[in-house]
């Protein structure tokens, strides 16, 4: 076992402790922020953060963790293996057979962790804010080019076959984010749609004279934008959306709250688009 490869064996293996502390430190902090947090002001924002964001940390940086610590073992049990011969794995050196240079979509979708288990490691750029988009891209544009040159591949076509597993584990990431966006975009407007607070409000909407002259029915609610947060007896609500009929459309907002379990509309406006007016329904406390 030579110096160099204890040497590496122990690098890999303070990196794989440090990224699990970074790993539980993350977790913890979305933790308390989701403590804390009930609704954003854009759903699809929401679904993301209550949702992905979570899970991104957990599954990306456990991975990490997981290769550095294999890595690692590797160096210590192991010389370093000889294959066969071929250009790849010798740095500046390495001739990039041309079939392989292309867009990586794994390299581009998973960046870091992509660059760990390619050993191109200037892939952890991508933690620094603002560089990390560039680097991004370049990792789409250079992956495939950077990886041949930085590990021993048995061959073009191994490499190849690698390359294609993570851009369809990257594809299907791409998917699964817009599905889980979408579906949660819709649940969450649905939520608003039967809360309490907005039936109330709709309640004093449509009662309006103003609402029959200038919207009229039948008419069609979106929601635009809005919060929401309670216990069993408090709570607190603010909430945009607009209504649209046969005469026109008028743009809701109104805040609500919850005493002793009952919610109460303190302040209910109606702006009027067309006929830039607005009509105060509820006087704002």
């Amino acid at each position: 076992m030579s110096a160099r490869n204890i040497f590496k064996g122990c690098i890999f293996l303070f990196l794989s402790v440090s990224m699990l502390i970074v790993a539980l430190v993350i977790i913890t902090l979305m933790a308390t922020i989701l403590i804390d947090y009930n609704f954003a002001e854009n759903p699809v924002t929401y679904s993301i953060i209550y949702w992905l964001l979570p899970i991104l940390p957990v599954v990306t940086l456990c991975y990490l963790v997981f290769r550095l610590f294999k890595k690692s073992l590797g160096f210590f049990v192991s010389e370093e293996s000889s294959s066969m011969e071929n250009l790849s794995g010798k740095g500046k050196e390495s001739v990039v057979p041309a079939e392989i240079k292309g867009w990586n979509w794994g390299a581009f979708v998973f960046n870091w962790v992509w660059g760990i288990g390619n050993n191109t490691y200037r892939a952890l750029f991508a933690f620094i804010p603002i560089v990390n988009i560039f680097m991004m891209i370049l990792l789409g544009l250079k992956g495939n080019e950077w990886a041949w040159k930085h590990k021993k591949w048995e061959s073009v076509e191994h490499f190849k076959e690698v390359q294609r597993k993570w851009s369809k584990a990257a594809l299907a990431f791409i998917g699964l984010l817009v599905i889980l966006s979408v579906f949660m975009f819709f649940r969450i407007e649905s939520s608003f749609l039967n809360s309490a607070p907005y039936k109330l409000s709709l309640v004093e909407v449509t009662e309006s004279k103003s609402f029959i002259t200038k919207i009229g029915q039948p008419y069609e609610v979106s929601i635009d934008s809005g919060s929401m947060g309670s216990s069993k007896t408090e709570g607190t609500a603010s909430i945009k959306y607009t209504v649209e009929g046969p005469n026109g459309e008028g743009v809701v907002n109104f805040d609500a709250q919850m005493d002793m379990g009952t919610w109460t509309i303190v302040c209910l406006t109606v702006d009027y688009p067309e006929s830039q007016s607005r009509d105060e329904l509820v006087a704002c406390q």
